[in-house]
């Protein structure tokens, strides 16, 4: 983007999805799009072979990881932040697994 940071996204989804996933593939990732962020979808069928962290997470720069926290609603409740070498290593390495397997949004379709 304008400082040079690329922004990658996988939204990883159960399929059939839910209206929630159906406005945020129509609406919400138009505008991660503009303004120049690069977004995958990734059914959870094809995520059972990657080892993932139990939280969504944030990788920055490579070295800061911020995690989620929701409640059973879905709603965030925290974050955790860490800077470990290991877990942003491990993050970094689940994230471009993920990314591997993920199609582009311009050929992810709903069903």
């Amino acid at each position: 983007m304008a400082r040079g940071v690329q922004v990658h996204r996988v939204r990883l989804v159960s399929e059939p999805v839910n209206e929630y996933v159906r406005w945020e593939h129509s609406i919400t990732t138009e505008h991660n799009l503009a303004i120049g962020e690069a977004v995958r979808w990734l059914p959870r069928a094809f995520a059972s072979t990657l080892t993932l962290p139990g939280n969504p997470f944030w990788v920055f720069d490579g070295r800061l990881v911020r995690f989620s926290i929701f409640d059973g609603n879905g709603s965030v409740v925290g974050h955790q932040f860490s800077e470990s070498p290991e877990v942003a290593s491990l993050c970094s390495a689940a994230f471009e697994a993920a990314w591997d397997l993920a199609t582009d949004h311009e050929d992810y379709t709903l069903d």
